[in-house]
């Protein structure tokens, strides 16, 4: 008796939590970060067109990629991989727009996880130390209630089963946003702007694996590769979601 009560209890919960669970998405239904159209039960993060037209870059399988030619040219780097393609005119800048302005905490993480997943073999081959997110002004974290880049790491981490370092780097200096400025400008305005944190102290030998939304000018990104190659010997890779360029 004492089974089948625990059966009967059991089947009466799930039966709760899918009616709830369906009541929640029909009052507020999970839509397509691109396109906005109303996801299916098979369909996570993305819709299936949206996720088939995704344009990823392969940069995981292109040594000399666009990304990293964009990035060693002022600065000592070892891997940069992007998942996809970030073009202004397109439509997956939304995809991104949501991440980091609209509370996208869980898509953040599903699309670092498929980052991540592209990341296998170069983190086997890399020997990276573990995941260090682009951090965000105290002030900025705190208006907007979470930082996108940590949960994009988060996802990464996630598939690679690497530490995560949400609090190594630290940004000192709040800036003004880099949308509307140029690259020398974006690299002025971000002089000084990170340290590694004060009460950690890294080993030398590492090699970090750097998590950014997007890359663009790489102004952000190389001011974060300074702070951290301010320790002997330390190299650094880095992941981003989008590259803004072209295909």
């Amino acid at each position: 008796m004492g089974k089948i009560g625990c059966s009967r209890n059991l089947e009466k919960s799930l039966l709760l939590i899918n009616t709830w669970t369906a009541l929640w998405e029909t009052l507020f239904p999970r839509t397509c970060p691109v396109c906005g159209r109303q996801l299916i039960p098979c369909e996570t993060d993305l819709c299936l067109i949206c996720e088939r037209d995704l344009p990823l870059t392969h940069f995981w399988d292109w040594r000399n990629n666009p990304a990293e030619q964009r990035l060693t040219d002022r600065i000592a780097i070892d891997t940069v991989c992007s998942l996809f393609y970030f073009d202004k005119t397109g439509s997956y800048p939304a995809l991104v727009h949501r991440i980091k302005y609209q509370g996208g905490r869980k898509l953040g993480r599903l699309m670092g996880q498929r980052l991540g997943k592209q990341l296998l073999p170069l983190a086997a081959e890399k020997g990276w130390t573990g995941i260090v997110p682009v951090p965000l002004h105290w002030f900025r974290q705190w208006s907007r209630g979470y930082n996108q880049a940590e949960w994009i790491a988060k996802g990464i981490a996630d598939m690679l089963q690497l530490p995560l370092y949400p609090n190594l780097l630290q940004r000192q200096r709040y800036t003004r946003t880099q949308t509307q400025l140029d690259a020398e400008a974006r690299r002025t305005n971000l002089q000084n702007a990170f340290r590694l944190n004060p009460t950690i102290i890294p080993a030398t030998d590492q090699h970090w694996l750097l998590v950014d939304d997007v890359l663009t000018t790489g102004a952000t990104l190389e001011a974060c590769i300074n702070a951290l190659q301010s320790v002997p010997s330390v190299r650094v890779s880095v992941a981003t979601l989008g590259f803004a360029g072209d295909l």
